[in-house]
Order: structure tokens, then sequence, then C-alpha cells
């Protein structure tokens, strides 16, 4: 065997065991990341602090990729990005006309998480606030058979800021996979009008939903183990 030979096998040898290292250490140290998938379907609806605007809930769903990081066995944050289609109507006070409007948004939740863990069950406390840019609003049906549609984003406020709360059960089905249900409600803060000083009313957009998905754990961003 030659010289080269020999080093080639020694780095080999070097590497595995290495390897072997990591992977017992990464299989020892509990995943406190979790990404995964999740959808929606809940009751939305518009709460008339403040005008005569009449308006009647209806439903909404919705998908979206969900992040958490555990700083403890107890706290941590939930995250992510959601995609939500939602309808409402609105009664115009004079003619009794209902109008179903349509808006589509996107949904950062910044949420923490209180978690009590037992056994393979792991319930999650959720509250925080959840920042929204509603990008698409549109009135697509009446009861009075007018014809022609009509965009609504013009009257919106875009940004949206909402307080929310909720309950996520997980259940582990894995090593690294939990499935998971829940509720969560919003109640947006911001005026859904964008009335530019010319209107009086304050609307506030908010829902409550049922949740579903899957997540699985990893060890990225691991916790520094203690000394």
């Amino acid at each position: 065997m030659s010289f080269k030979n020999k080093y080639i096998i020694l780095f080999l040898m070097i590497f595995i065991l290495r390897s072997d290292i990591l992977v017992f250490s990464e299989e020892n140290r509990a995943p406190n990341v979790s990404i995964g998938l999740a959808g929606s379907f809940g009751i939305y609806d518009i709460y008339a602090r403040k005008g005569s605007n009449n308006w009647k809930r209806s439903i909404g769903y919705g998908s979206g990729f969900i992040f958490e990081k555990m700083f403890n066995n107890r706290f941590g944050l939930h995250s992510g990005l959601w995609a939500t289609e939602s309808f409402v109507f609105y009664i115009e006070n004079d003619t009794g006309t209902e109008f179903k409007i349509k808006n589509r948004a996107v949904s950062l939740p910044l949420l923490l998480i209180t978690s009590f863990n037992v056994s393979f069950l792991s319930i999650n406390f959720l509250a925080g606030p959840t920042f929204s840019y509603l990008f698409y609003s549109k009135i697509v049906e009446n009861n009075m058979n007018i014809s022609g549609e009509a965009y609504l984003i013009k009257f919106i406020k875009y940004d949206q800021a909402a307080i929310s709360g909720g309950i996520n059960i997980k259940f582990r089905i894995g090593r690294f996979t939990d499935l998971f249900v829940g509720g969560t409600a919003d109640f947006s803060i911001t005026n859904l009008l964008n009335n530019n000083g010319s209107d009086n009313n304050f609307d506030h957009y908010y829902n409550y939903k049922g949740i579903f998905g899957i997540m699985f754990r990893t060890n990225l961003f691991p916790i520094p183990a203690s000394n």
C-alpha cells in the first residue's frame, strides 16, 4: 500500500468517526425548530365600531407555511406566512341590497407559544400580533341582479394589524413529525376602510377559524447545550 493511500484511508476513518459523533450528538439533542404546512377554515366578519355600515359574516379559508422556534420546553415563537381568501356581505341600509365581497390577503403572525407537554401530546397556547396585507377586495355577487363587478381595494387600508390568540394541539406521530389541529382568532385594531378624513366609519375585520396541518421538527438553530 502506498504512502498516499495510507493517508487517504486515515482521512476517511477520521471523517467517518467524526460523522458518527455528530450524528450521536444530534440524536441526543431535542429538536427545537419546526417547519410545516397548514390549512384553515373559519368565519370572517366586520365589526362596525362607529358609523352606519352594516355587515354580515361569511366564510373564509387559507393555507400557509409554518415556522416555530422553541426557546425552552415551555416558551417559543410561532410564525409563518399565510394566504387567505374570505367573504363578507355589505348590506345597503336604504335598499337592503346585499353585496358579497371577496377579500384576499397575506398574513404574518408573531405569536408567543406557551407549551404544556404530556407524552405524545403537546398543547400550545398562542398569543400576539398578526400583520396582514390586504391586496384584493371585490364585489362578486348581489341579491338585486345588478350587473357588473366592482373593485373596492382603493377604499381599503392595505396594511392591517390584529391581536391574535388561540390553541394548537400537536400529536407526535413520528420521531420528527407532528400532526396538529387547533383554533385561532384575529381582531384587527386597524380601521378597515381608507376614510382619508372624509368619513366617520370605523370598521374592524375579525375572524375565528380552525387550523390543521403537519410539522417537521429539526435541529436548525439548536439550543446551546447547558454547561
